[in-house]
Order: C-alpha cells, then structure tokens, then sequence
C-alpha cells in the first residue's frame, strides 16, 4: 500500500525544521545556552525520527479505504516530545506547538501564532504587530500549498520570523530589567 502525500509531506517538513534546527545548535543563529543547544539536537533527532516514521508506516485502512488524516504512533510520539522540549527550552527559539508545522498537511490545520508579548511603547508594539503580520501571512501560504509542494522556503521563513520574536522577547525582557531613571 503507498504511504500517502500528507503523510510525505510532512516528512519533508520535519526533515526540514531538523536541518533548521541542526543549523541552529551548530551556531549559525545565535543560541545562548548549552542547554538550548542540547534540546536543538534533541529536536533534530525526534524529527528525524518522526520522517521516518510517516515515510515507512503504511497507513490503516476503513473498509478498504485509506486513511490519510493520522499520525503513525511512533511519529506522534516524536510530535508529543518535540512540543514539550519546545516549550520548556524557550532558547531554542521555537514555539510550543512546534509540530503543528509537520502536521499540517496531515491535518489541515494551521500553526498558531506565539502569545503577544505585550510590549511597552509604539516602537515595539509596531516591531512585534510588523512580525505577527509577516507570520500570519507565511502561515497562509503553508495551508494554501498543495501537499505535494515544496515547502522549504515557507518553513525557513515561519522559523526566522520565530526566532526573530523570541529576540524581541529577550529585548523587551532586558529593557524591564534595566533600572529607570528618574527625572
């Protein structure tokens, strides 16, 4: 039985969010911690993992009728862990429900964008509503795209405009952090 396109096709996502993720731990973004770099690894390796999986499992059948819309277990396994390794290593600069960018074409959905980080100040707000509305639109043409497309671009895209936002995150963390002055 052939493995289906939504199910090749979110091999190819994870198998090009690992290679991001690879990048990222190997130092061509900036990573702060040994930690972040660690789960960076971790990640890679569980996307690995989870291609693998959709490449490999063929999938149930209902009555003679093939199911497109499900995970094999060991790639929702993978999914599961790359999602909690996400959210408890912000550094990694990833978002929690990282795995709704490889789940996509099997499910149809679409990622969400990150919580705002209610900023102080127009400059800020302006620089984040800027972000938002370049990953919304990113986040369009990911579900537009047939299955069967390569995607690549949109994900390295989706995962700049992240990384881009968990540096205004530390930027707006560190200018809290700073004493004010009075005057």
């Amino acid at each position: 039985m052939p493995i289906p396109q939504t199910a090749l096709a979110a091999a190819r996502r994870a198998r090009t969010i690992a290679t991001i993720a690879r990048a990222r731990a190997a130092g061509l973004a900036p990573i702060p911690t040994a930690e972040g770099r660690t789960a960076l690894l971790d990640i890679a390796a569980l996307l690995g993992d989870a291609a693998t999986a959709l490449e490999t499992e063929e999938p149930g059948t209902w009555d003679g009728i093939l199911i497109t819309n499900t995970l094999p277990f060991d790639a929702m396994l993978a999914m599961h862990a790359i999602d909690d390794i996400a959210a408890a290593t912000p550094s990694t600069c990833f978002p929690p429900q990282l795995s709704l960018y490889v789940t996509a074409p099997v499910f149809g959905t679409a990622p969400e964008l990150p919580a705002s980080l209610l900023p102080g100040g127009p400059v800020l707000i302006a620089q984040e509503g800027d972000l938002f509305v370049r990953l919304l639109a990113v986040h369009a043409e990911l579900k537009a795209a047939p299955v069967g497309e390569d995607v690549t671009t949109l994900i390295e895209a989706a995962c700049g405009l992240l990384w881009k936002h968990s540096r205004l995150a530390d930027s707006i963390a560190a200018d809290s952090a700073r004493p004010k002055s009075a005057t």
